[in-house]
């Protein structure tokens, strides 16, 4: 028989299926649903309820749990419930709407229907616990004689089913429910009362002793469990009944419902100076990645991470605090720029490529990874240590911006407070799973404007492009911040050269080759030393050569004349004197000079020895030999087995970039079915196929929400979705799924519905992910995602992403599968 869910999306008009389909995207992944009734069935899946129901503001998840603590059947009885003569009915008309446009709840012939997998999200709805009629029943009968015994309540005899109706007439009384409450202790009334509002469950420790009325309990709670105020739960909790809440609350209490969201206080802003102040944290902020990945290997902890020592050094190095060191750090770790390896954290292959980028093309992809990453950036400790907490950053940050988004332009936040009171109503489920929300949102915000995306109060452009999701605008910005790289360097008599605003990549590449960066910001200053030129000259670069390059960028297009005497007096003691490695040989045409080398007790720990006139014997590498003239003074040179000098290169250490990662892809654009081709298929098949629909099985741990967060386009993609082939076929080939594969899988996994069924045969048969809830040896609910999946019979072998290593997998534990 179909369920209602299935008759009311076949009563949809095409362009309603269609933008549900768009905001549901687990519907448009392969293999698509090929009926209405296996549609309802993907709909009312795990995860993505779990990301609907987070997905949706506060007044729709309100409705929700009041539809579930009272079993509300129609909309009138909806209404009744809500804050009676202050309701709003168009913010219900909302609501409602909000809610039908993900199929979390839907009207059908007068009815209402609700998504069942909701109940795992919200948890306790408006914080009620069970009835009581379902705690009572699973409760021996001495119990419940003793709890009424103590009521007082008429002998019922020993049948269950008397006491049950005989305690049923208590619960139903909630007069005597606050007379009884308020006879309590006064230990016992303060538990109750903070069950009342903010329950339901409390755990107390028994005493190891069962009388006759049940057992008793150490704490308060022990009154109100032996009169039934309190009842075990089955798992070692005790829980308020929700008809003990409802009287407590007292007759005058309705479930809440915030129809408008907060109002902000704005504030007038410049977007001159928002451009500014955006061009400048964003300009910083390449400037110190960069000179974090060009300052070399970083030290490592046993555990990975990058410890306060070594950031401590770093900060000095790139010019930045210590927090500034690990957003850095965090930031190139998520563009791919940097990896760990046993020894060290190394810049990876990808580095160079951005490296020789101008700063405009540097910046996207830092922005991009701060969205997805998956850290609380600013607490004090490690960087590259993850935490539970870290994974709802992603989220946190996206609904922060999406907030500042709904700000008019030329509009800023008079006060930070509104973020915290925003985020709440545009995301209580998100927001819910924090103790506090404003302790993450408020270095959230600050974080945002270490990267420009916020100044002033208001999203910069930088800010509104990233929101949007669409790479070709955020380039476009950040050309537009970014594009006055200056190419030219004023020339000092100090042996300094200044940059004013950020360089190009090609004058920062130039300087940093030949001179010692002394100062970062706004301004950037380097010095040149006889050091940094012979640094120059050793990398093979020629005297005219680098006086040209230097000309070339300067202003005015001449040097100081200290700068070129300094280079020119470099460049004629520069391979004066040379090393060959003959184990090894320092000749030179000036025997006096060799005489100096021999003399010198600077050298000593080389064992100079005279060969002839101009040649002398070193005991040392020609490695350290070099390194220990260099460091008296000398600018030798290094030569091959035939005289000719070799020129030194910089040894560059680069980490393989992690062949997998944690994160879970989310679908592409031209991965997914067109949501109106697939829509108009299965309203034409509707009459042709009855749709049925097996009802998914009930998982007992809520699952991690990992849901797309709250945007303004479809579902969070950029760019347009595009035609999906037709519903039957898979879009790789046109294939069906192996008959084979289905019949193995239905044989092992009997708890799975035929659209659960093949989406993993497809995982399988394409060599594609999927998410699984799976139930291990010990009896734990895990959610995984697996990909390169093998069947064997009734066992899977797969890449797990979350262990990061191939697991073995029971297909009878498997209890529900989902598209990644």
């Amino acid at each position: 028989m179909a369920s209602s869910l299935s008759r009311w999306l076949g009563a949809l008009e095409p362009d309603r299926l269609s933008a549900l389909l768009t905001r549901r995207p687990e519907a448009l992944t392969e293999p698509v649903p090929r009926t209405l009734g296996e549609l309802a069935g993907r709909l009312q899946g795990r995860f993505g309820v779990a990301g609907a129901v987070q997905s949706v503001p506060l007044p729709a998840v309100q409705v929700l749990e009041t539809v579930y603590a009272y079993d509300c059947q129609t909309r009138a009885d909806l209404a009744d419930l809500l804050d009676g003569d202050g309701l709003d009915g168009d913010g219900l008309d909302e609501a409602l709407t909000a809610l039908a446009d993900r199929a979390l709840l839907w009207e059908y012939e007068g009815r209402l229907g609700v998504a069942g997998e909701a109940i795992s999200v919200l948890g306790y709805p408006l914080r009620l616990g069970p009835n009581a009629a379902d705690l009572l029943a699973v409760r021996p009968v001495t119990e419940l004689r003793g709890i009424a015994g103590e009521l007082g309540l008429a002998a019922a005899g020993p049948v269950k089913r008397n006491l049950l109706r005989e305690l049923a007439g208590f619960y139903g009384n909630p007069e005597r429910i606050r007379g009884l409450a308020a006879s309590a202790p006064a230990e016992t009334r303060a538990v109750l009362d903070g069950l009342t509002w903010h329950g339901p469950l409390a755990t107390s420790p028994t005493t190891g002793f069962g009388g006759p009325a049940g057992p008793r309990y150490l704490g308060p709670e022990d009154w109100a469990v032996r009169r039934g105020l309190l009842l075990p739960d089955g798992w070692q909790q005790l829980a308020m009944p929700r008809e003990v809440a409802l009287a407590l609350r007292g007759p005058g209490w309705r479930p809440p419902f915030d129809p408008r969201p907060p109002s902000p206080a704005p504030a007038e802003v410049d977007e001159s100076a928002v451009a500014r102040e955006a061009t400048a944290a964003a300009g910083t902020l390449v400037d110190q990645v960069n000179a974090l990945l060009a300052a070399g290997p970083i030290a490592r902890l046993k555990s990975g991470g990058v410890g306060a020592r070594e950031q401590r050094r770093l900060a000095k190095l790139i010019g930045a605090d210590e927090p500034g060191v690990r957003l850095a750090v965090e930031l190139a770790h998520g563009a791919g720029l940097l990896a760990a390896t046993p020894e060290a954290v190394l810049p990876t292959e990808a580095y160079d490529q951005w490296a020789a980028a101008e700063p405009p093309e540097r910046l996207p992809p830092l922005l991009v990874a701060w969205l997805r990453l998956p850290v609380v950036g600013w607490r004090d400790g490690a960087a590259l240590i993850r935490d539970p907490v870290g994974r709802l950053m992603p989220d946190l940050r996206m609904e922060l911006l999406a907030v500042a988004a709904a700000l008019p332009e030329g509009r800023g936040l008079a006060e930070e407070g509104y973020l915290s009171a925003a985020v709440r109503w545009h995301a209580p489920v998100l927001a819910g799973a924090f103790e506090d929300p404003a302790e993450f949102i408020g270095p959230l915000w600050a974080e945002a404007a270490r990267l420009g995306l916020v100044a002033h109060g208001t999203l910069s452009p930088l800010g509104r492009a990233l929101i949007a999701l669409d790479a070709e605008r955020l380039g476009r910005a950040a050309s537009d911040l970014l594009d006055t790289a200056t190419g030219t360097a004023i020339f000092q008599a100090d042996l300094t050269a200044v940059v004013p605003g950020a360089p190009s990549a090609a004058l920062a590449s130039l300087l940093d080759g030949s001179a010692d960066r002394e100062s970062r910001g706004t301004a950037s200053t380097w010095r040149f030393t006889a050091a940094s030129v012979r640094r120059a000259l050793d990398t093979g670069a020629t005297a005219p050569e680098l006086l040209a390059r230097l000309r070339a960028v300067a202003t005015g297009g001449t040097l100081p004349q200290p700068l070129e005497y300094l280079l020119g007096d470099v460049a004629r003691r520069h391979g004066a004197l040379r090393v060959r490695a003959v184990g090894c040989v320092l000749h030179a045409g000036d025997p006096a000079m060799l005489a100096e080398l021999l003399a010198s007790r600077a050298l000593a720990a080389l064992h100079l020895r005279e060969l002839a006139p101009t040649v002398l014997a070193s005991a040392a590498s020609p490695a350290d030999t070099l390194a220990a003239l260099r460091s008296a003074g000398y600018a030798p040179v290094r030569e091959d087995a035939s005289g000719e000098p070799l020129v030194e290169r910089v040894d560059r250490r680069r980490a393989a970039a992690p062949a997998r990662h944690r994160t879970v892809r989310r679908p592409q654009a031209g991965e997914l079915a067109d949501p109106a081709v697939l829509a108009k298929s299965l309203l034409s098949a509707q009459d042709a196929e009855p749709a049925t629909l097996t009802e998914p099985p009930t998982l007992a741990e809520p699952p991690t929400l990992t849901g797309p967060p709250r945007l303004t386009g479809p579902a969070g993609f950029a760019g347009p979705l595009e035609a999906g082939p037709a519903a039957r076929r898979h879009r790789a080939g046109g294939r069906e799924e192996r008959p084979d594969t289905l019949e193995t899988i239905g044989a092992h996994a009997p708890g799975l519905d035929e659209d659960e069924l093949r989406l993993l045969a497809h995982a399988i048969d394409s060599g594609g992910a999927v998410r699984i809830a799976y139930r291990d040896a010990d009896g734990r609910s895990t959610v995984r995602v697996i990909e390169e999946i093998e069947l064997s019979g009734a066992v899977m072998e797969a890449w797990c992403r979350l262990r990061e290593d191939e697991r073995m997998f029971m297909l009878a534990r498997v209890e529900a599968v989902a598209p990644v």
